[in-house]
């Protein structure tokens, strides 16, 4: 907490010196003041400022996988070939299942050369390997374990991730802000019943802190088919999303008044 006064003195104050021609020894000097001093105070506004924090628990609709797509070979084109296979029958499955175009994405290529090593020959190169990443978003919760079980059945022999999203982020945040600023009044008027002051009007709010990871931009979720090619080749795998924690954190300043 942060109280400050700000004076001032406002007035004129004449002085007149009457000193002998050439500022001589002995010269008589006379100070004048005036009959009437004018002191004004002005009190600049005191706050105090407070610290908060509120999470909103929200049950995820929508997720978002990765998976990749890895191979090797002795020969480069042939290790290519083959990754091309197994992609080409894991985007296949995907889009079998009803996804939005869009929302299947290949996001990340790598093909490195392999080597080993050993005190005969040195540094040898044994193959290659390559790697094709898919990323596939607005998956409807219900629907997330078929997608990740059809996908391994179909060529994919990764899953580098599985993010559980909210469609409706922006409302639960905003339930979270609210919260939030509630909680830091709470803290303001604590601390005025021990410090003497009375809680006025906020003057100051500060964000800090908003994670966008849960937060899923595009409302229209991807309607999944229930039938599939090779929809009875393989199980869904069990996925539990649980609930996700939504925090909102802020600073905020009050106007404080004495009691």
């Amino acid at each position: 907490m942060k109280m400050r006064n700000v004076y001032m003195v406002a007035g004129t104050v004449a002085i007149t010196a009457l000193l002998a021609a050439g500022c001589g020894k002995g010269a008589a000097s006379e100070v004048v003041l005036p009959s009437v001093l004018d002191i004004r105070q002005s009190q600049e506004d005191d706050t105090v400022t407070v610290q908060s924090r509120e999470t909103v628990t929200a049950v995820p609709d929508v997720a978002e996988v990765s998976i990749s797509v890895y191979t090797e070979d002795p020969d480069a084109a042939k290790c290519q070939q083959k990754n091309e296979e197994s992609l080409n029958k894991t985007l296949e499955f995907l889009k079998s299942k009803g996804l939005e175009e869009n929302s299947i994405q290949t996001s990340g290529y790598s093909m490195n050369p392999r080597y080993s090593w050993t005190e005969a020959e040195g540094q040898v190169l044994r193959g290659y390997e390559m790697t094709t990443q898919v990323t596939v978003s607005g998956i409807p919760m219900e629907k997330v374990g078929d997608i990740l079980g059809g996908s391994v059945a179909a060529g994919a022999n990764s899953i580098d991730y599985v993010k559980y999203m909210c469609s409706d982020y922006d409302a639960v945040y905003q339930e979270a802000l609210k919260k939030a600023v509630t909680t830091a009044k709470t803290k303001a008027e604590a601390m005025g019943e021990a410090g003497g002051f009375q809680v006025l009007e906020v003057t100051d709010i500060q964000e800090y802190g908003e994670n966008q990871t849960a937060r899923y931009a595009n409302t229209k979720a991807a309607a999944v088919a229930e039938a599939g090619a090779g929809a009875a080749d393989y199980a869904d795998m069990s996925v539990e999303a649980g609930e996700l924690e939504i925090e909102a954190r802020l600073t905020v300043s009050f106007k404080i008044v004495p009691r």
